[in-house]
This record gives structure tokens, C-alpha cells and sequence, in this order.
């Protein structure tokens, strides 16, 4: 059953109304997924486009959340406008979103369900997490119940996975892909493990390396494997148990009843193969 969504949208004058009404179907996804673990008394989404810029920073005023310049933003990427961040506004919980007016596609269909996990994992003490459960759960759920849903076959969703693993550049520029170095860490067990216990940092203060290091490709097939042999369900009791004080990684090991170290040997052979 579908809950009664709580959500304010706020949206630019340039934003595409078929794009927005299928933000809100995608949005309808994760609410009622989620509504177990997360109904909010309100929050609040800012849609905006390429064209919007000023009229976006404004709205960051407005509405708060932790961003310097979304026309900066925009800037950087001039020829699409699809980025996103969930963060705390001046009323509670609320994320920023770009459409692009010149067209979206289905690997676009990940970002409101991914932005609305995010939202989620706030409730549960997102901070604590790191960079590939925070970033790698989100992806895997928006691919999961949007990229897959426009594409049940599955090939569009493997193929951005695979398209987001050419971020993997530490200490350069998730920006200026491709390259194939995290292809040659994935020919060996050794490389998947080193992969991963890299992206156990914590992602707040360190965002741009939970990107460059692969936590949203590396993260996903994390995930992926988590979830389909303990369920969701035990996903859910996982994040939830982090409110618990304890270090993560303790929390992992009652919960999926192995160690970090351990589940990151056994996922190497899965891993290359998605990558």
C-alpha cells in the first residue's frame, strides 16, 4: 500500500512537467518500499534545471542544506545536468535535484529513489557509515527499482554500473574518466579486497574520495550481493542496527555473520565478473 506522501516540491520555472510527474511515480517507488522504516512527518525536494541556476541558489538560501553554488554546479558540466545531493534543510530532511530540459534516460530513473534512501539512512546515522555502504546501498536501489523497472532486462542497469566503475581514479578526478584501473584491481582477490577496505572511510568529510575510490559502482555490487543472499529484509535490520553506537563494521559481522574482510574475499569472484 501506497502511504500518504508527506513531501513538498518545490520546482524551478524551467523544470519539464512530464520529467517532474515522473520523478513523483519513481518517488511513490521509494516511499512505499521504505514506509517501514521511514515516514517522515515532512520533507522537502527542490527540482531545478540547467537553466535555473540563480533561481536555484536562491532556493538554497531559502531552504537550506549543506552546498556551496549549484550555478557553479551546472557549470561544470555543460553539456548534461543530472546531479543530485540529500542533506538536512531548515525544516528537516530534503534533497536538490537537476533535470536536464534537453532529455533524460533511463539510467536517470535511479536518482529520486537513490536521493530518497538517502534521506533514509540519515534517520539511521549516515555519518557512521562508510563511503560504499552510504553511497553503494543508494545506487543499488535506484538501479534496482528505476533503471531495472524501465528495463526489466537488465542490460541498461550493468552497463551503468560498469559505465560508473571508470570513476575510479584515487587521488585524481572522478570527472575525467575513463580508465580501467578499477578493471585490474578486479582480476584478483587481493585487488577487491584492497578496493573495499578503501572505501571504509567515512564519506562526509571526504566526499570526493568516496568517488574516485568506486564507491558507487564497487558499493552497488556489494550491496547487490548482500541483499540477495541474506534479503532485504536483513539489509534493513543492518542499518538500522547502527544506531546502536557501535562501529559499523561490528555491527556488519552480527548482523551478516561474517567479517568485513572475510565477506570482501568471498565477493571477489562475483565482483569481476560485474565489472
Amino acid at each position: 500500500i501506497t502511504p500518504k506522501s508527506t513531501v513538498e516540491i518545490i520546482s524551478g520555472p524551467n523544470v519539464v512537467a512530464s520529467q517532474l510527474d515522473e520523478e513523483k511515480r519513481l518517488l511513490a517507488i521509494a516511499e512505499t518500499l521504505f514506509s517501514k522504516y521511514y515516514q517522515p512527518a515532512s520533507y522537502q525536494i527542490v527540482f531545478f534545471s540547467e537553466k535555473d541556476g540563480v533561481w536555484a541558489d536562491q532556493a538554497l538560501a531559502t531552504y537550506g542544506g549543506s552546498y556551496s553554488s549549484l550555478v557553479s554546479e551546472i557549470a561544470k558540466s555543460p553539456n548534461t545536468c543530472n546531479f543530485a545531493f540529500a542533506t538536512i534543510g531548515k525544516k528537516g530532511p530534503i534533497y536538490y535535484q537537476c533535470m536536464d530540459t534537453r532529455g533524460r534516460g533511463d539510467n536517470d530513473k535511479q536518482t529520486a529513489i537513490h536521493e530518497y534512501f538517502h534521506l533514509v539512512q540519515q534517520k539511521y546515522k549516515s555519518s557512521s557509515m562508510a563511503c560504499w555502504l552510504l553511497e553503494g546501498s543508494a545506487t543499488y536501489f535506484g538501479i534496482a527499482l528505476g533503471v531495472d523497472g524501465a528495463d526489466k532486462s537488465g542490460a541498461t542497469g550493468r552497463k551503468f554500473i560498469e559505465q560508473l566503475a571508470y570513476q575510479y581514479d584515487p587521488g585524481g578526478s572522478s570527472n575525467n574518466p575513463p580508465n580501467s584501473r578499477m578493471h585490474a584491481l578486479a582480476e584478483t582477490t587481493e585487488g577487491v579486497v584492497k578496493l573495499m577496505t578503501d572505501l571504509e572511510l567515512q564519506p562526509r568529510s571526504q566526499q570526493d574520495n568516496c568517488l574516485t575510490l568506486g564507491a558507487y559502482s564497487g558499493g552497488h555490487i556489494a550491496t547487490e550481493v548482500l541483499i540477495a543472499v541474506k534479503g532485504f529484509t536483513t539489509y534493513m535490520s543492518f542499518l538500522e542496527s547502527l544506531k546502536n553506537g557501535k562501529e559499523w563494521q561490528e555491527n556488519f559481522a552480527t548482523i551478516f555473520g561474517i567479517s568485513t574482510q572475510e565477506f570482501y574475499k568471498k565477493l571477489a569472484p562475483y565482483f569481476k565478473t560485474r565489472i
